[in-house]
């Protein structure tokens, strides 16, 4: 697990499975360090997972706005579009590259507040990230401004083609002030940003490296917002793989997601965990399901123990 998750979750280490023990422990997960492939799908009987440490968001990036709206759900599609017609086209900011002024000022003025706003928020990033490996990669932003002042942006920065991923544009962070966050800016500017990379001559888009668990320390809404806007997950292979077995979520979210390896299909298992029922699971897990996954498998939270309650198999 990541260290970053490590500062919110406990955990119970065995170095093997060879050195695993089913005992009583009070620890919310339970990790083995080494182990093959192989021996990982064996312990599913136990009740772990095989899971990528981190994953990314990828899609190609399209030359239209509205090429990207037509493979958004019905109520996206109408929110962004009534945005559109009443937006004022003088308050989007375009940068390539980003300006020192404009990040800058989007930093200390929205990100910073943003974060700190968070009671898990961490600061991932300088003031100085635009001078950063200026020569290997170049840096974009879409702002949004309000009055003349910045009130929401995304920065991204390049990466070249090697031997997992092609060349791309990665989403490196974004920030919103609270004021404009209803008036659906945030889809706004990362529908504007696909389309931006695409005029930077970048085919592909993708959206950094999150810890491959929603529902503690990252919300559970996060995969829900970046597959609603035709991304799909794909693990990061340059990062360790983690087999994990959840033991005490008390203290997570009502609704956990994470995405498992599959032992005979090279697609990804989405996994839902839901802590409370809800009379409206199938609209919950449609937010979550996407047709690349092998399937989805909903899981139920009692006396700290999970039950599959529901598997659907994509075609």
């Amino acid at each position: 697990m990541s260290d970053l998750a490590k500062k919110f979750i406990s955990l119970k280490l065995y170095s093997d499975v060879e050195s695993y023990v089913n005992e009583t422990t009070s620890e919310e997960i339970i990790e083995i360090e080494k182990f093959t492939s192989n021996k990982a799908y064996d312990m599913e009987k136990y009740g772990f997972f095989f899971m990528p440490n981190k994953i990314t968001y990828a899609r190609k990036t399209s030359k239209t706005i509205e090429s990207v709206l037509s493979l958004l759900s019905k109520n996206k599609r109408k929110k962004i579009n009534k945005l559109i017609k009443n937006i004022d086209k003088t308050e989007i900011i375009t940068e390539y590259p980003v300006s020192e002024k404009t990040y800058v000022e989007w930093y200390d003025s929205i990100y910073v507040p943003a974060v700190k706003s968070k009671s898990k928020g961490i600061i991932l990033t300088e003031r100085s990230w635009w001078t950063k490996d200026t020569d290997k990669c170049e840096k974009i932003g879409v702002f949004y401004k309000k009055n003349g002042k910045i009130m929401a942006g995304l920065v991204a920065r390049s990466f070249t083609k090697d031997s997992d991923s092609p060349k791309r544009m990665s989403i490196s962070y974004s920030a919103i002030n609270d004021e404009v966050k209803k008036e659906g800016i945030n889809d706004y500017l990362n529908l504007l940003m696909i389309v931006f990379a695409k005029a930077c001559s970048y085919d592909y888009i993708y959206r950094g490296k999150d810890t491959n668990l929603y529902g503690k320390h990252l919300s559970s809404g996060i995969p829900i917002f970046k597959l609603s806007l035709g991304y799909e997950i794909i693990p990061v292979k340059k990062s360790k793989d983690m087999l994990l077995k959840f033991n005490n979520l008390d203290d997570f979210e009502d609704t956990i997601f994470f995405v498992s390896y599959a032992k005979d299909s090279k697609k990804l298992i989405a996994n839902l965990i839901l802590k409370k029922d809800t009379e409206d699971i199938e609209s919950k897990i449609k937010k979550y399901n996407e047709s690349f996954f092998l399937k989805i498998c909903v899981y139920n939270y009692e006396n700290r123990q999970l039950k599959l309650q529901k598997e659907i198999i994509n075609d």
